[in-house]
């Protein structure tokens, strides 16, 4: 089973046709021209990153002395992005705004989609470390209801 994260915009109520389903794992597609797979996922300032850095490695290659070092790092820089390419698309995707909606377990993207809109509507909530979420409604209930639990 693979995990994928359904982001959603801002503000949406139900599972949302703008949800975007983005697989948390290894990303083979992202080893051979990583600045381009991070385009195709529009994580803008992940991929101007990486592009300055691959070309720093391009020419830093041209060196007789630095010419193997260099390519070795560009090889960990394609795994890198490989394996935490996903994670730069999520943190993309919260500076524009986006939240999570939620975190599913399916064998592949079809099936997660399919587990996402059939779970039917769901209020809205902040995203927040669910270590903390007992606290936080408990916090957010109405002042009255509040003071009965403390009286």
């Amino acid at each position: 089973m693979k995990r994928f994260v359904v982001m959603e915009p801002e503000g949406a109520l139900a599972p949302s046709e703008d949800a975007r389903v983005v697989r948390d794992g290894f990303t083979w597609a992202a080893v051979p021209i990583p600045a381009l797979w991070l385009a195709a996922n529009r994580a803008v300032l992940p991929t101007l990153l990486v592009l300055v850095a691959d070309i720093a490695l391009l020419v830093v290659s041209a060196s007789p002395v630095l010419g193997n070092a260099a390519f070795w790092l560009a090889i960990l820089l394609r795994v890198g992005v490989a394996l935490e390419g996903p994670r730069l698309v999520l943190a993309s995707l919260r500076r524009r705004g986006w939240r999570e909606a939620a975190t599913l377990h399916a064998g592949n993207r079809t099936e997660a989609e399919v587990l996402y809109y059939d779970s039917g509507p769901r209020p809205v909530r902040k995203s927040i470390n669910s270590r903390w979420q007992g606290l936080v409604d408990l916090l957010w209930q109405p002042r009255s209801k509040l003071g009965r639990l403390v009286r």
